[in-house]
């Protein structure tokens, strides 16, 4: 039985034409560009696909930072007649901790009434300020000084309320 030829036609009638010289160059050339044509953008979005995964450097470990240490606030109490807490060398020690933030110095109790305008005055320029002008920036007061109506001078009342104490009168 006779096998049919598939391409045998289009063989025989292209070598039955003339092209003149080079034409079955031409024709080869022409072939060959029209599947570059096709292949060059495939591989061109195969490669960039895989270039960039080539040239990843490997992923470091992060260096180890030092924890972060969580700031907190301290308190020094004092009350009436009683200032040892709030001393300038125990207000910068506690200060040169690093995990303080701020420290407050807070009075305690009602027995500034006993003392008259002399005395907070005394309180103010002897105790409380040196202590405050350790770090004015990172030491406060809190608290409520007690006192009668006229026992402190206005403008050691005014410095008080500045540093952030709070000043209530008693009634006689």
């Amino acid at each position: 039985m006779h096998m049919p030829q598939l391409f045998g036609d289009a063989t025989e009638q292209a070598d039955s034409r003339e092209y003149g010289s080079g034409g079955d160059e031409k024709l080869t050339n022409m072939n060959l560009f029209y599947n570059l044509k096709r292949v060059l953008p495939i591989l061109g979005i195969a490669g960039m696909a895989i270039l960039p995964a080539c040239e990843k450097e490997p992923i470091e470990p992060e260096p180890q930072t030092e924890p972060v240490v969580q700031k907190h606030d301290t308190t020094l109490w004092f009350y009436f007649e009683n200032y040892d807490a709030i001393t300038p060398e125990k207000v910068n020690e506690k200060l040169s901790d690093p995990a303080v933030a701020n420290v407050y110095l807070t009075v305690e109790g009602a027995g500034f009434t006993r003392g008259g305008s002399v005395y907070m005055a005394a309180l103010r320029n002897k105790k409380l300020e040196p202590a405050i002008n350790v770090d004015s920036t990172r030491v406060f007061g809190r608290g409520d000084f007690i006192l009668y109506p006229g026992q402190i001078h206005p403008e050691d009342s005014l410095w008080l309320v500045s540093k952030g104490w709070t000043i209530k009168h008693k009634q006689r």
